[in-house]
């Protein structure tokens, strides 16, 4: 699946993996009989850490590959413009022209007239800019964007992989969604630590427990001294 339709992307499935993993390492730590308190403590850490940078890692790439994915399917809609493009004043005639439309009915007049006329550079640019404005306090921005894409190659595919990111991207649920599927449950004994990293970085300082014979020994040097 290209865009994060649901929980089941690449990313996703590999931080399910991980989740997998540092549970499995939480419950080996805890059957260690060796490890003190603080021990058991810094062992948590160091598997939470370690697994929360290979999550937020998993994120970025996430989220990189569906801005990119947008880039290429924007491109695959209006075009890329090159530096030595010979319409490049009329583009950017075009799309100061759209920029100061007032409204969707306004949006909506140019682009009949654009269209009557095969003004395809001013059409294009409209359509652009209607797909900028578009959103839920205003979807006949949306509409008129949606009518000239479905009229482009593959134009109604490519409005629908577009709004499959948008709702990624602005939607509240699926932000959780998304959190719930980078983030890691905090053992309780480490939950309230602000500096995991730091006791991580204890582990191998702090992993045994005393044993009775240490606790012997110390107790006689006490009394020779």
């Amino acid at each position: 699946m290209t865009t994060p339709r649901s929980i089941d992307t690449p990313e996703r499935n590999k931080a399910a993996r991980i989740r997998d993993r540092l549970a499995k390492e939480i419950e080996h730590v805890d059957r260690r009989r060796d490890l003190s308190p603080a021990g058991r403590r810094a062992r948590h850490a160091q598997a939470i850490v370690k697994a929360q940078d290979e999550l937020s890692q998993l994120r970025a790439d996430e989220a990189q590959r569906v801005a990119d994915r947008r880039a290429e399917l924007t491109k695959n809609l209006f075009g890329a413009v090159r530096p030595d493009d010979a319409r490049i004043i009329s583009i950017r005639d075009a799309a100061d022209r759209s920029s100061r439309v007032a409204d969707a009915k306004e949006a909506e007049r140019l682009m009949n007239l654009a269209e009557m006329s095969g003004d395809e550079v001013l059409l294009q640019a409209l359509a652009r800019e209607c797909a900028q404005r578009s959103n839920p306090v205003e979807p006949d921005y949306g509409v008129l964007f949606q009518q000239w894409a479905n009229e482009q190659p593959a134009g109604a595919d490519t409005v629908d992989e577009l709004s499959v990111i948008a709702d990624e991207m602005s939607d509240t649920g699926h932000r959780l969604m998304r959190e719930r599927a980078f983030a890691v449950t905090l053992p309780d004994d480490i939950r309230g630590i602000g500096n995991l990293r730091a006791l991580a970085a204890e582990a191998d300082d702090s992993d045994s427990a005393p044993t009775a014979q240490n606790s012997g020994n110390t107790s006689v040097r006490g009394m020779t001294s």
